[in-house]
């Protein structure tokens, strides 16, 4: 399982990736939405399920737009388009990858990714 998270405040803005063991977080530009943040964020789980030896990997993300975005058969967002690819690298290693949407994390703050650690 891999846990996404985006921040954003008047100072900046982050985007995290973390497992139990592993914290891949990424600072931001400011002008970055929370809808961008989490899509880096689910781009960074994808890359990190490449080195795992799973082939079952679940995402676990809080922000349904990003969730539903990732649905659309031909995203014009390039980052869209990039999961998309890395979704078919992933593939084609034989790894499934689920995605759960969990409102605000809840029930799992415990393994909650630190986003604001990204942009300080």
């Amino acid at each position: 399982t891999i846990y996404t998270d985006a921040s954003k405040t008047q100072t900046g803005a982050g985007a995290a990736a973390s497992t139990t063991n592993l914290e891949k977080l990424v600072k931001l530009p400011e002008h970055c939405s929370i809808f961008t943040g989490e899509i880096i964020a689910i781009k960074q789980t994808l890359q990190i399920s490449e080195i795992l030896p799973e082939n079952q990997i679940m995402i676990v993300s809080d922000l349904l737009s990003a969730s539903k975005a990732l649905k659309q058969l031909y995203p014009k967002n390039p980052i869209l388009r990039e999961i998309r690819e890395c979704f078919k690298a992933l593939e084609s290693m034989n790894k499934k990858i689920y995605l759960l949407w969990v409102p605000s994390h809840i029930g799992i703050q415990k393994c909650r990714p630190s986003c604001k650690k990204g942009y300080k």
